[in-house]
């Protein structure tokens, strides 16, 4: 959390809604790719295991 009002607060020195609603969903987009990525990786691991 602290990583990221910093970063708020050097890119913006005026912290407005909009820019937090923009870095949420970048956040939650970043994770979701995270997610995706993890699964795609246990299911090479799955299909190298079953070999």
């Amino acid at each position: 959390m602290k990583m990221m009002m910093m970063m708020m607060t050097t890119t913006t020195p005026m912290m407005t809604t909009t820019t937090t609603i923009i870095t949420m969903m970048m956040l939650l987009l970043l994770l979701l790719l995270m997610m995706m990525i993890l699964m795609m990786m246990m299911m090479i691991m799955m299909m190298i295991m079953n070999r």
